[in-house]
């Protein structure tokens, strides 16, 4: 790689544009594509088997420019022809889909109506059941009563409340009748 890189160098003073007055000789666009192939070692293997195989190479002494030059097949070029995906176009698109996302859930649910979730809190209705569970049921439905406060089983009720028992057997709800 040395040999070549000094040989590079030489060929480079020589036929520099500077060195001739600021015209570009003919000889210089090869020699930068000699060097841009031997260079790449992935470049060089593509250039030593286009050899063994008896293809045409570069003619670098011909001084004929870089259309006779040896084309390096596109699979060489895998990582400098990659293409480039910008970036903003996908960062708008992340945050509009989030503002969307985050739109449509708070819109989604109507704060002043929540639904049952199976768990007995103060405040909430039930209704009470054939065998005397109390089950949790919606306020602006039918009810027959309002649960005041949720006690162990061990623990008694007041007395202005009635005792049942909550329907998932976690303890027992002291109710009001509506």
């Amino acid at each position: 790689m040395e040999t070549i890189r000094a040989a590079y160098r030489t060929l480079a003073r020589r036929h520099h544009p500077d060195a001739h007055g600021g015209t570009a000789a003919p000889e210089m666009a090869d020699i930068n594509e000699a060097w841009r192939v031997l260079s790449d070692p992935g470049r060089r293997a593509v250039y030593d088997a286009s050899l063994r195989r008896q293809e045409p190479g570069p003619s670098w002494s011909s001084g004929s420019g870089p259309a006779t030059m040896y084309q390096v097949p596109a699979s060489a070029y895998q990582n400098e022809r990659r293409l480039r995906f910008p970036l903003w176009p996908a960062l708008v698109l992340v945050t509009l889909a989030a503002i969307f996302i985050f739109t449509a859930g708070a819109m989604k649910d109507d704060p002043s109506a929540p639904g049952t979730d199976g768990l007995l809190r103060p405040g909430e209705c039930v209704v009470i059941e054939a065998n005397g569970d109390a089950a949790e049921v919606p306020c602006d439905g039918a009810h027959d009563a309002v649960v005041e406060q949720f006690v162990t089983l061990s623990t008694a009720c007041p007395i202005e409340t009635r005792e049942h028992r909550d329907k998932q057997g976690m303890g027992k709800v002291c109710v009001t009748p509506r």
